[in-house]
């Protein structure tokens, strides 16, 4: 997908004009649904997860997180909050030589992220 429409919903979204529940809904589908082509649920998640809302953290929770997408649902759950996501988020920091997964830290407050220890 071009950066482009990410960029302009965004943009959108900082405005006060967020994604439509329906439009969200529409994408939660498409991502949600393994029999769909891994850049099409790839693109539909990067999309769907611009527009926040208070129900994301429930909807990533309890999504299957077992494909290709686990990585970008993690992220999500971290970045919106999602203070249940400490115990897989220090799993990837064990295994993390490279220190990807600490750039996440800055979403969790001090006591969690001093947990995640």
């Amino acid at each position: 997908m071009p950066i482009q429409i990410e960029d302009d919903w965004r943009r959108a979204d900082e405005s006060g004009y967020p994604m439509s529940i329906q439009s969200r809904n529409l994408l939660i589908e498409l991502w949600r649904e393994e029999s769909n082509n891994r850049h099409l649920r790839r693109e539909a998640f990067s999309l769907w997860a611009i527009t926040k809302d208070e129900a994301d953290i429930e909807i990533l929770r309890n999504t299957k997180s077992l494909d290709e997408l686990a990585d970008y649902i993690l992220k999500q759950r971290i970045i919106r909050g999602g203070q249940q996501a400490v115990p897989e988020f220090r799993n990837k920091l064990t295994q993390d030589e490279r220190g990807f997964w600490w750039h996440y830290g800055r979403y969790l407050d001090s006591l969690t992220l001093a947990q995640v220890r």
